[in-house]
């Protein structure tokens, strides 16, 4: 999480950005969750501001039980 944008909330939680300013988002009502800061700073640690397709291959790769495939695609407007 970069300075600046560790916007704290009521109840020990911060605002994350769905998707992440450095990759296209906006500071919208629709791109921001209200998360408790413990999972946000995980979140940032295991996947900084990666695409969807990136957190994908990662969880893949080193998370997932190998019988499985956690698949990413974007949902049709």
């Amino acid at each position: 999480m970069g300075k600046g944008r560790n916007k704290k909330v009521s109840g020990g939680n911060n605002k994350h950005h769905r998707k992440c300013l450095s990759n296209g988002g906006s500071d919208m009502s629709f791109n921001i969750s209200n998360v408790s800061i413990v999972k946000h700073r995980a979140w940032h640690t295991l996947f900084a501001n990666c695409t969807p397709q990136e957190i994908c291959k990662i969880i893949n790769n080193i998370w997932l039980d190998t019988d499985y495939e956690f698949l990413c695609r974007r949902k049709e407007k």
